[in-house]
């Protein structure tokens, strides 16, 4: 499936930009690349991705992303949940149907 986190901007909770602006694919990629566990290069190739713009993901690793975001202890509640509503919303728009 296509995930696009690129231009997509975490907002306070008054639903403004912050400032600097904060880009939902730069935090998911650094995210990616901060992990100590699993590989290391796919990782690495997919935070790339991610920051390049859209990309194609299989089940395994789109399953990969969003534990990342979920289990990542630097990242607020505030930018998980507009992280995984947004890939639950691009989810929901190709016909994948799956809960957090």
């Amino acid at each position: 499936m296509k995930i696009l986190l690129k231009g997509k901007e975490i907002k306070d909770l008054d639903g403004q930009s912050f400032d600097p602006p904060v880009d939902m694919a730069e935090v998911v990629s650094t995210s990616l690349v901060k992990r100590t566990d699993g590989d290391s290069i796919k990782l690495y190739e997919m935070a790339l991705r991610l920051r390049a713009g859209e990309v194609d993901l299989d089940s395994s690793d789109l399953e990969l992303l969003e534990s990342t975001v979920k289990s990542d202890q630097t990242l607020t509640a505030l930018a998980k949940g507009q992280i995984l509503l947004e890939i639950k919303r691009q989810k929901d728009l190709a016909g994948i149907k799956r809960d957090f």
